[in-house]
């Protein structure tokens, strides 16, 4: 409940295309009118379990707002791949704070297909772990 974070909401049309090489040449992260980048803003704060606060909170965050988007029709998608620096000097994000995820928001002109995925018996154990 901490709530260690910023989100920046980028409408700006010149600084979308900027985002584009920072989002490793993404074109669809330009093209959408918005783009939401999340930060953690006390990158040094570790819960009980050792991990890292904000990635965790954010984590979490962002993937409600990217479910609260597909329920509204919006088209959105978790981007992993950008170059923090470079998304910190374009939208004047200070040095401590962390880039977590960023997330273009927009009405999609297509419905992409689904991706495949692993069987749940590969990705489920019950009762302990197995290999």
């Amino acid at each position: 409940n901490r709530q260690d974070w910023k989100f920046i909401v980028v409408r700006d049309a010149e600084l979308r295309q900027k985002m584009i090489s920072a989002c490793a040449g993404q074109h669809f992260v330009g093209e959408a009118p918005v783009i939401i980048v999340a930060c953690g803003t006390e990158p040094t704060s570790i819960m009980k379990c050792g991990q890292y606060r904000y990635t965790v909170d954010l984590s979490i965050a962002v993937s409600y707002i990217t479910l609260a988007a597909y329920e509204q029709g919006l088209g959105t998608c978790w981007i992993g791949a950008f170059d923090e620096n470079a998304v910190k000097e374009l939208l004047n994000i200070p040095e401590k704070v962390r880039v977590v995820a960023i997330t273009p928001l927009g009405y999609p002109t297509a419905i992409p297909r689904p991706r495949s995925r692993k069987p749940l018996n590969e990705i489920v154990c019950y009762d302990k772990y197995v290999e």
